[in-house]
């Protein structure tokens, strides 16, 4: 989709400039935290999510490429972790705060005693709430021009451990978290 939009608004006379909007799955899967948008093309991201990842960065080189060649105007833009309206609650599709939003609602709804929480709760994730990074691409795409990829997001990043305890409170689990 991506690339038939690119190649769509080369060919109209009416755009002035494509504002694409990359994702943080596009980093490697050992990138250093906070991300930095010179560490992109470090290696290779992690398995789970390479070719959403990988597909994302080919629509930045399409970018850079064009307007190299055709003078295209864009500003390509890297959002963090989005949580928000319109989540996924599913479990094979859930982000991290649904995912464990869903998890503490379910243990406190049946009186469990415990949540299982993957890994040792010390990675670490940056959030952005995804009307704060709606504003953000409205910006982007009204004030800023060019191909390198811009990060957005709050520069603040919380442990998975602080993140399931903060959501463990708000709802209200007194359990044990495993």
């Amino acid at each position: 989709m991506g690339t038939y939009t690119i190649e769509a608004t080369r060919a109209s006379e009416s755009v002035y400039k494509t504002t694409l909007v990359g994702t943080v799955c596009s980093y490697p899967k050992f990138t250093p935290v906070p991300f930095h948008e010179a560490s992109l093309w470090d290696g290779y991201p992690e398995e789970t999510n390479a070719p959403y990842g990988i597909a994302k960065k080919a629509h930045l080189i399409h970018a850079q490429v064009n307007a190299a060649q055709y003078g295209q105007r864009f500003a390509y833009l890297i959002p963090t972790n989005l949580y928000g309206p319109g989540d996924k609650f599913h479990p094979t599709v859930s982000h991290v705060i649904p995912a464990l939003m869903k998890k503490c609602v379910e243990a406190k709804e049946s009186g469990a005693d415990t949540i299982e929480v993957w890994g040792t709760g010390q990675a670490s994730r940056e959030y952005l709430y995804v009307e704060d990074a709606a504003e953000a691409i409205v910006r982007a795409a009204g004030n800023h021009e060019g191909t390198d990829p811009i990060n957005i997001g709050n520069d603040h990043e919380v442990t998975i451990r602080e993140t399931v305890e903060t959501i463990a409170a708000l709802v209200g689990f007194e359990g044990e978290l495993v």
